[in-house]
């Protein structure tokens, strides 16, 4: 989850002011979700609320209902949550909290309704679809986080935790050599070429996958390691 949100801080303006909700509510989560000690934190967000202790309230609220999340207190951080829904319905990650905490709570038609809804204001965004289709998987409809993943992954995609999710849900759908090939791309986006190279050599020794998948397999082969010959001839 550090990743995803890193993620969503980078798809922010280099120059987002420091004193607007997005940047303090951007600042709030990496906060969160990089601290061992999520009890104290609770406590922390709760004081800083109650005694007004804060530079925003609005990011110190989100931060009180991530912290009731990350702590299981499923029903109070939905309350903390609506709160801020209320003030600001459309915002995205209110909306994702909101359907993160419906997931952690297993109330997967809830949290389904919420990112279907939130699609319909942002038809096509990559970042909702991207916990929509975690939701899914853990809900059990893997089909169809297969196919909004598939819809969100294009030659132009840069986002690395897609694939991953994608080679998760081909696997459940035993589809092993695509599940190899979607963890190459996830490797490559990374930086990681070397165990790009090996999830498509994996790929390629699966028996009984047919001749277009297998050129696919063979070409992108060689454009990795095409890649890397060049690096290291520089």
């Amino acid at each position: 989850r550090i990743e995803d949100a890193k993620h969503r801080a980078n798809n922010y303006p280099n120059h987002l002011p420091t004193n607007s909700t997005s940047y303090h509510l951007v600042r709030t989560r990496l906060k969160i979700l990089s601290s061992e000690n999520k009890n104290s934190l609770l406590k922390d967000f709760s004081s800083r609320l109650k005694l007004g202790n804060y530079q925003n309230k609005e990011a110190t609220r989100y931060g009180y209902a991530l912290a009731l999340q990350a702590n299981k207190k499923h029903t109070q951080a939905l309350i903390q949550t609506r709160l801020l829904l209320k003030k600001n319905p459309q915002r995205i990650a209110y909306n994702i909290l909101k359907a993160q905490i419906e997931t952690d709570a297993r109330l997967y038609p809830d949290a389904i309704k919420t990112f279907q809804k939130l699609l319909t204001i942002y038809p096509g965004n990559n970042t909702i679809n991207l916990y929509y289709a975690k939701t899914l998987l853990k809900a059990g409809k893997i089909k169809l986080a297969y196919q909004i993943l598939q819809t969100q992954i294009s030659p132009a995609t840069t986002i690395p935790e897609l694939y991953r999710l994608l080679a998760e849900t081909q696997a459940k759908l035993n589809k092993p050599a695509n599940s190899h090939q979607s963890l190459a791309e996830h490797y490559y986006l990374l930086g990681q070429t070397h165990d790009a190279i090996k999830q498509l050599e994996i790929s390629l020794k699966i028996p009984k996958i047919d001749f277009y998948l297998t050129s696919r397999l063979e070409a992108r082969l060689k454009e990795f390691k095409n890649e890397l010959h060049q690096l290291s001839s520089n």
